[in-house]
């Protein structure tokens, strides 16, 4: 929960939209959940991992650019390595392609074209193929779902221990307007059953389900 990195990821990849409600416009605001957490230690014979970019969970078809977008709302994901000791070629410090972040899909990667980033301890890194530093923290757009499924990785009691923040980015809230649902309503009740006050997108405090052969009818309950 480094502030700086929260600071980074909100930024780049909080996304923000409004929509129709009936006649009313709702806005809504989906800030970065954390795609996974790694700690890479590698030991002697390692293989290099192949160039990769690691939005491809997330089929993404990137298009082009000769410069970043100053709207920003091209990345669905950032890497952040943070070297545990000193981080060197001969040890398996990670490789990236400077400027792949504006190459098109289509595009292969080129070894040729790829630099070692050598860290000192403590020191971190922002890139787009994934190596060998340990460890690593990404946070990612909630679009389809997180690449480490924290729900099964870490047991409830743990959760409920974390900081509220902590709990948040872990998929433990609702992204707005309403993905993440469990029972129609915010997930917090899960880690604490007495809130109360949660609704759903449509204001009422529960919503019954109708299943039928041909579609599914959604009705809302006061």
């Amino acid at each position: 929960m480094h502030p700086l990195y929260q600071a980074v990821c909100e930024k780049i990849l909080t996304t923000k939209n409004w929509f129709w409600s009936g006649h009313k416009k709702t806005y809504a605001t989906s800030k970065p959940q954390i795609m996974n957490s790694v700690c890479f230690s590698i030991r002697p014979g390692a293989t290099a991992q192949p160039l990769h970019r690691d939005d491809w969970c997330y089929h993404v078809v990137a298009q082009r650019a000769d410069k970043y977008p100053d709207g920003l709302q091209r990345d669905t994901g950032i890497g952040f390595f943070v070297a545990a000791k000193r981080s060197t070629i001969q040890n398996g410090a990670t490789r990236f392609i400077p400027g792949s972040h504006l190459w098109e899909h289509e595009r292969e990667p080129d070894d040729d074209l790829a630099v070692h980033t050598e860290l000192g301890k403590g020191s971190h890194h922002v890139i787009t193929a994934e190596g060998e530093i340990p460890p690593k923290m990404k946070n990612g757009q909630l679009l389809h779902d997180k690449e480490e499924n924290h729900y099964l990785n870490m047991g409830l009691e743990k959760v409920k221990t974390l900081p509220r923040a902590l709990q948040d980015i872990c998929g433990y809230t609702l992204s707005e307007p309403f993905l993440g649902w469990v029972n129609s309503n915010n997930p917090r009740v899960v880690l604490d059953p007495s809130i109360k006050g949660n609704k759903d997108m449509h204001g009422t405090d529960r919503v019954v389900m109708s299943l039928s052969s041909r579609n599914v009818i959604i009705q809302g309950e006061s």
